[in-house]
């Protein structure tokens, strides 16, 4: 493989020498100097992967260099041709790790950090690039247990972008885990925006009978960040298109949770989960949350044998 700049950090070994972790070749201190471990100065994306095919890779990696641009990233993102070489790049190193790791079913967790550093803040060196991956399966989550929410005032730094600064949640969950609750549900000023981890849908049924899907919106009237594009957003919102549910993107007050019959999260990693309880509001797992879990179970499932690999989960 021809040399590449994004190799020349020397972080890491595989068969052509570029873009997996390795401890044994690249010392510890390296990882001491690196900008996401000093300063959270860091992008990344969690993608599932079946056998060597990546759900949804285009999807995820649209938006892992949109991050990379916003954060400034010390990569050439100007460049068109850059961006489908690092996409090719990431794509085989990603197929190399599974394969290597011998992963049928995997989380794939790439990360682009800032860079390595002299003084250690500024980027003296382009972005570092480690890729993790780790056995997964759904089977293993059992969906008849709903999540259970505690509201806190606060909203993700930067919504619009997955950074590895997860220092509030962790904080936060510290508190709410000892309370009984699973995740916190960020509510500035009593707007419900989005889990830790997750995107939140509420769902309610009009007189007439429509169900209505209402999520918030990705960005306000302003234009400014709301909460994160999920991938898996993306594909609920359009799954609940083609059942002819309401869908809205709008604000999502606690006020509405009066009138919520159901509520749920989607990510990569639950799909579709429902929740049961928002602080002292409980909730039941209805049929509307489960067969949208269903749904988009299916659809995953004909994503992945429709590339030629039989998803038995």
């Amino acid at each position: 493989m021809k040399e590449k700049f994004w190799c020349d950090t020397g972080f890491a070994v595989t068969r052509d020498y570029c873009g997996l972790f390795d401890l044994d070749k690249w010392p510890a201190r390296n990882v001491l100097e690196d900008l996401g471990f000093l300063r959270s100065y860091a992008a990344f994306e969690v993608m599932e992967s079946r056998g060597d095919v990546v759900f949804h890779y285009k999807q995820h990696f649209e938006r892992l260099s949109q991050a990379l641009a916003k954060l400034r990233m010390p990569v050439p993102l100007q460049a068109g041709e850059f961006l489908l070489e690092l996409e090719v790049f990431l794509e085989k190193k990603i197929r190399e790790v599974v394969e290597i790791n011998r992963l049928k079913s995997a989380l794939i967790y790439v990360f682009v950090s800032g860079g390595s550093t002299n003084d250690l803040f500024h980027p003296s060196t382009p972005s570092n690039i480690f890729i993790l991956a780790k056995k997964f399966s759904f089977a293993r989550f059992k969906p008849d247990k709903g999540l259970k929410l505690k509201t806190i005032p606060w909203k993700r730094e930067f919504p619009e972008i997955k950074t590895t600064n997860y220092l509030g949640a962790e904080i936060a969950l510290f508190g709410v885990g000892a309370m009984g609750y699973d995740d916190v549900l960020y509510a500035p000023e009593g707007v419900l925006l989005e889990t830790s981890r997750a995107n939140f849908f509420i769902v309610k049924t009009l007189p007439n009978g429509r169900v209505v899907i209402n999520t918030s919106f990705l960005k306000d009237e302003n234009g400014l960040p709301f909460v994160l594009s999920g991938v898996t957003r993306q594909i609920v919102l359009m799954l609940s298109e083609k059942r002819d549910y309401l869908v809205s993107e709008s604000l999502v007050l606690m006020k509405h949770l009066e009138e919520t019959e159901e509520a749920f999260v989607v990510s990569t990693t639950r799909g579709v989960w429902p929740v049961v309880k928002i602080d002292r509001i409980d909730l039941a797992i209805g049929p509307i949350t489960m067969k949208l879990r269903k749904e988009f179970l299916k659809y995953r499932r004909n994503y992945f044998e429709n590339r030629g690999v039989v998803d038995k989960k």
